[in-house]
């Protein structure tokens, strides 16, 4: 997470999950059944204060 402010009203944040792209397991269930957790993924968030 990084997190920048413009101004005393306005910010930015940026999220990155999994950053290295790396295969894992999410959930591993009954009958050796498993999935593959979410790629990388970015989210921008802006935020207004007023």
């Amino acid at each position: 997470m990084a997190r920048y402010q413009f101004t005393d009203n306005l910010s930015a944040t940026v999220n990155v999950n999994n950053l290295f792209d790396k295969a894992y397991f999410t959930n591993i269930g009954f009958y050796d059944s498993a999935y593959y957790g979410d790629p990388r993924n970015v989210m921008v968030t802006t935020r207004w204060d007023f």
